[in-house]
């Protein structure tokens, strides 16, 4: 499983709203799962991406450089 949030915000707006909650949010996810220690039989994913507001450059450029075998372990986002 993989979760993601953007880390850039429009000039317009909040950017606590958009997207620093969904950052904190995905960061505090990996934080509880590390302190206790879970151990999936599947791998975690987090990540945080960058110019999301311009077009989802940050994300579309990981996910086209992905390997092919990496992507196929992402069952869901």
């Amino acid at each position: 499983v993989f979760a993601g949030a953007h880390l850039d915000s429009v000039s317009s707006g909040a950017g606590i709203n958009d997207n620093a909650s969904g950052s904190a949010a995905v960061l505090e996810t990996a934080l509880a799962v590390s302190r206790a220690g879970y151990q999936p039989d599947k791998h975690l994913r987090f990540a945080w991406w960058g110019a999301e507001e311009l077009g989802l450059i940050g994300s579309k450029y990981y996910v086209n450089n992905l390997p092919a075998a990496e992507r196929s372990k992402i069952s869901g986002y």
